[in-house]
């Protein structure tokens, strides 16, 4: 019979936690902020929908980010954006990830929808949405002069 050390268990673990995928994030719903809306102009062919006018009955999709990143590691998706949702840049939205059998074919892989309007751009929850994700971008700065030199060796 072999002995297991606790480095022999130690490294078994550590090989089998970064040998596992990312978390995933179906069957979620998660909060983002709108940075774009495109309308599917042609087939596979996405314009602003600024750009586009006032094309009614165009498949129309979101680009949401997300701060900090989601439980996979993304930090942007492109969601379907219902057609009675008005949603514009710097608004908030919810997003229901997973697949929706009810739609044949995305044109983005990882299907999410948008299911919600959480706040408008010019709204206090927007502008505090925001402050937090400042705050979560600086907590994960190293600190100041930590880093590259940290390894050199003091006088």
């Amino acid at each position: 019979m072999t002995k297991l050390t606790s480095a022999t268990v130690a490294l078994t673990i550590t090989l089998l936690t970064g040998c596992a995928g990312p978390e995933s994030v179906d069957g979620t719903t998660q909060v983002g902020k709108v940075q774009g809306v495109y309308v599917e102009r042609f087939r596979g062919v996405f314009v602003d929908r600024q750009v586009a006018g006032g094309r009614g009955g165009a498949a129309a999709w979101a680009y949401v980010s997300f701060t900090p990143p989601l439980a996979d590691g993304r930090t942007f998706v492109t969601g379907e954006l219902p057609g009675e949702l008005d949603v514009e840049p710097g608004d908030l939205v919810r997003l229901r990830f997973g697949h929706d059998s009810s739609i044949a074919e995305t044109p983005f892989p990882g299907h999410a929808s948008v299911i919600a309007l959480v706040a408008k751009h010019d709204t206090q929850a927007a502008r505090e949405h925001d402050l937090h994700a400042q705050r979560s971008i600086q907590s994960q700065r190293p600190a100041s002069g930590a880093g590259l030199l940290s390894f050199l060796p003091s006088d």
